[in-house]
């Protein structure tokens, strides 16, 4: 009898495929697993799956060191219904089927390989239907092989880059620790007493070797940012998104930042609105502390000394919180609003300024937020002042029913 299911079956592949690529941007992976749970259905067999090169040990080669003998060319399938271990007693393996996926040029793309728990003899139409799929999935891989390239060299960049930044911050970090220890002894006067203008000079030291340990913290914050959180709504072990009491994380970022010294010895004031009871943001309360000091922070640089810095949050929808942080600083030009945010990025009037930074902060605060759904945006004018909101998910905690 003619095999008709085949051909037919592999038009149902090629339009999955298309399917795919239609729905936007897809990756090599994604296309294989469209290809693989196809696979699984046409052949019925209990899971499938596609394997790229490097992605581990060749599925044929493997099966054939635990004993199996193979039913056709290495190349394309094979199948070994029981393995007999060391005591000589058959022990069930299932069966086994593998195809090489080969794209333009016979380059290796892969193996499309299907696995069945009970024994199975491979017929002549199985062998078909695992050659035409590969051949349905090298097509279909073509056209995405270069972009993927391109993703791996700009994930080897990322990192290399984020290696050398975590690196060039230890090597910093350390010699830095070692200075302000040492300042804070000469100011502390326990070598012997100061005059004033020795104070005045290790002060400024104590300003200046702070302000680089900021950036070395900053530098790596940015980097990694997100790595802890993978996906915005990474859950814990228990299915539970972790969460933080607003009010007590404001307290803590008010209490750093009144205390901090800033450019010339000159210190700022926390002001803060009354927190609604119950506020919680769905992020970890260090995490949010982290994004919240940085952008204290760099209102902070830009406030005239004893001025103040206003904080308040409230719930903007059922869903969102949000919090803003306003200086009466110089603020920025409308031009300049756009790029701040981005590593390296710095307002024109802050060129003129000692303490420019790197323009690290904000940044290292906006991609710290946007991993756990956050984000951060500026509204500044010129001689205004700036008013930073930052936006997290999270909601108020129920009150517990009487």
């Amino acid at each position: 009898m003619a095999d008709t299911a085949a051909p037919t079956g592999h038009d149902a592949l090629r339009r999955r495929l298309e399917a795919a690529r239609a729905d936007g941007p897809v990756s090599r992976e994604g296309l294989g697993a469209v290809a693989a749970e196809w696979l699984r259905g046409a052949l019925g067999t209990d899971s499938a799956w596609f394997q790229q090169p490097g992605g581990g040990s060749d599925p044929v080669a493997a099966w054939a060191e635990l004993g199996a003998e193979p039913t056709d060319d290495r190349r394309t399938t094979t199948a070994n219904p029981t393995l007999h271990d060391h005591r000589g007693r058959p022990r069930a393996m299932g069966a086994l089927g593998a195809v090489s996926v080969q794209g333009a040029g016979a380059a290796d793309l892969g193996h499309l390989v299907t696995w069945s728990r009970a024994p199975r003899a491979w017929t002549a139409a199985d062998r078909r239907l695992l050659r035409r799929a590969a051949d349905g999935l090298a097509v279909a891989l073509d056209g995405v092989t270069a972009p993927s390239e391109a993703e791996r060299a700009a994930e080897d960049l990322d990192a290399r880059t984020t290696a050398a930044v975590t690196l060039l911050s230890h090597e910093l970090r350390t010699p830095l620790t070692v200075l302000m220890v040492a300042v804070e002894m000469l100011l502390d006067g326990r070598p012997g007493p100061l005059t004033p203008q020795q104070q005045r000079v290790l002060e400024r030291m104590q300003a200046a070797t702070e302000r680089l340990g900021r950036v070395a913290t900053d530098a790596v914050a940015l980097v990694s940012a997100g790595t802890e959180a993978g996906d915005a709504g990474a859950p814990d072990g228990r299915g539970v998104r972790p969460s933080s009491d607003l009010d007590g994380v404001l307290d803590l970022v008010a209490q750093t930042a009144s205390g901090r010294t800033y450019r010339h010895g000159h210190r700022i004031a926390v002001r803060r609105a009354p927190t609604p009871p119950g506020l919680l943001v769905l992020a970890p309360a260090a995490e949010l502390r982290e994004v919240l000091e940085r952008v204290v922070d760099n209102a902070a640089k830009f406030s005239a000394a004893g001025t103040d810095v206003f904080v308040a949050a409230w719930l903007a929808d059922e869903s969102t919180v949000e919090i803003i942080v306003s200086d009466s600083g110089q603020g920025i030009p409308p031009q300049d609003v756009a790029a701040l945010g981005r590593p390296f990025a710095k307002s024109s009037l802050s060129l003129h300024r000692e303490d420019q930074g790197l323009g690290l902060g904000l940044a290292a605060a906006q991609r710290m937020a946007e991993a756990w759904g956050g984000s951060i945006e500026l509204d500044a004018r010129p001689g205004e002042g700036v008013t930073v909101v930052v936006r997290m998910p999270g909601g108020v905690l129920a009150a517990p029913r009487g």
